[in-house]
């Protein structure tokens, strides 16, 4: 996710819902309700979509005031990798 998607995103006052690697089944229990489906040419995982959902867990990362979580992980990611790389390759 790049810099003009957290800006469009702060914009509209959205939010980037993510989901961790096997937790789609307590999604899947949460939603009650699809609402709305749009852009479904781009493709099911792509699409966006609106649901009516109860007692859905902490799943959701927020992009707020111009911050972008997933790009601070990478940075510090890279940053970890090239500081171990460095020791390791002499």
């Amino acid at each position: 996710m790049n810099g003009g998607t957290t800006e469009a995103m702060n914009k509209h006052k959205c939010v980037y819902f993510s989901i961790t690697g096997g937790a789609g089944v307590l999604v899947a229990q949460a939603v009650k309700r699809v609402k709305g489906v749009y852009w479904e040419d781009l493709g099911m995982p792509e699409a966006v979509w609106v649901f009516s959902v109860e007692d859905l867990g902490p799943l959701v990362v927020t992009i707020s005031k111009g911050r972008n979580y997933y790009l601070e992980v990478e940075k510090k990611v890279l940053s970890v990798k090239e500081n171990l790389l460095k020791r390791w390759i002499k």
